[in-house]
């Protein structure tokens, strides 16, 4: 993704066209969930319209047919919204974490991952939502998982307990990994993260990211 921009902006002065970006990206990656908030920033959903042209689309007076190939939609982030990244010190391939994933899933778990993960657009913009639910409450839910965490937890657990998540506290608070533990949290939490896990990190085989949510993507500096 970086070196096409970069191939973009030498070959034009305008503004970057994004969804050329992303569109030659994700073809070349493909996989659009990783190339697609890398491009537009904020929490973005992805899929592959996959038929041919004109085939089960709908025209639209004044409007284009959905194409086929890789699509994507931004949701907007509450600026309240942070992230902490632990990783360890070792890697794991992803052709190994997909290798611990079963070939067929329960219904009943596909059920339960496609409710949070409609949750999870309101869960990143808490502000929003009129329901009044508590913002970290809702992360916690919306991070929920039965399709692929309790698959790969033997190949997560080096540094960690037997669930793969090296930190009990953690654990109970929505935090999701593969190996990396990503933190979600709604507020300043930093001091507190780096409490709770003081005894993990002193082990040298944690490090964290307190990192901010990019909102805007890919830029361009020409100097």
């Amino acid at each position: 993704m970086a070196g096409i921009a970069a191939a973009a902006a030498f070959a034009q002065e305008d503004r970057l066209n994004r969804d050329s970006i992303f569109e030659l990206a994700a073809a070349i990656e493909g996989h659009p969930d990783n190339v697609a908030p890398a491009v537009y920033g904020g929490m973005t959903v992805s899929w592959n319209f996959d038929t041919a042209e004109g085939v089960g689309s709908v025209p639209i007076p004044g409007g284009d047919p959905l194409h086929g190939g890789f699509h994507t939609v931004k949701y907007a982030v509450d600026p309240g919204v942070t992230a902490a990244v632990f990783v360890p010190d070792y890697e794991l391939s992803t052709e190994k974490a997909r290798e611990a994933l079963p070939g067929e899933v329960a219904y009943r778990d596909a059920v339960f991952n496609v409710s949070r993960v409609a949750l999870m657009a309101a869960a990143m913009n808490p502000r929003a939502l009129a329901s009044g639910e508590e913002p970290n409450a809702l992360l916690y839910a919306a991070t929920q998982d039965r399709l692929h965490q309790p698959y790969r937890k033997g190949s997560c657990s080096r540094h960690g307990t037997d669930s793969g998540v090296p930190f009990p506290w953690f654990r109970r608070h929505g935090v999701r990994r593969g190996p990396c533990v990503l933190v979600l949290h709604h507020g300043d939490a930093v001091a507190d993260i780096d409490e709770v896990a003081a005894e993990q990190l002193a082990s040298g085989h944690w490090k964290v990211l307190h990192l901010p949510i990019d909102t805007v993507g890919v830029q361009v500096e020409r100097k």
